[in-house]
This record gives structure tokens, sequence and C-alpha cells, in this order.
């Protein structure tokens, strides 16, 4: 990576949460950006990295046994807790 690239990996907002959004940064050939990546509630749910949202939804699975419903669950009590 040139220097140009280093500033704009080194610029990234690394803001995660439900509601929340991330900040890629994609270098293909000799181009580079930073884009804006906001998931939806599901995406976030299927993809978290964070632990106490991955061992929520791994008790519900563990309780219930469909990570469908489960999953549904999490992001009604998530839009309750941070929408209401």
């Amino acid at each position: 990576m040139n220097e140009l690239d280093m500033q704009k990996y080194a610029s990234l907002r690394r803001h995660n949460g439900p509601g929340g959004f991330r900040e890629i940064f994609i270098k293909e050939m000799g181009k580079s950006h930073v884009w804006l990546l906001e998931p939806s509630l599901w995406e976030h749910a299927i993809f978290t990295s964070h632990p106490s949202e991955r061992n929520q939804i791994a008790a519900l699975t563990k309780k219930h046994g469909n990570i469908e419903d489960d999953i549904a669950e999490w992001v009604y009590h998530t839009k309750q807790k941070y929408y209401v």
C-alpha cells in the first residue's frame, strides 16, 4: 500500500453496533476507496463479532433450536432497546 492508501486505512471509523455502521477499505488494482456499510440488524446478528451479542444469540438458539426465529427475537428486542 502506498502512503495515500495507508492514510485512508488509518482514517477508518470503527464504530460497530446495532444501528451503527462500519467503514471498510477496499483496494483493487491501483485504486482504493473507503466505503460506508450499514448492515441491517439481521445482517448484524448473523455476522457480529461482539461476544455479548454472539452469546445472546447462542443462548436463544440453545433454548429454542431455531436460528431464524432466534435471530428474529434478538432483532425485536434490540429494536425495542435502541429505537423505542
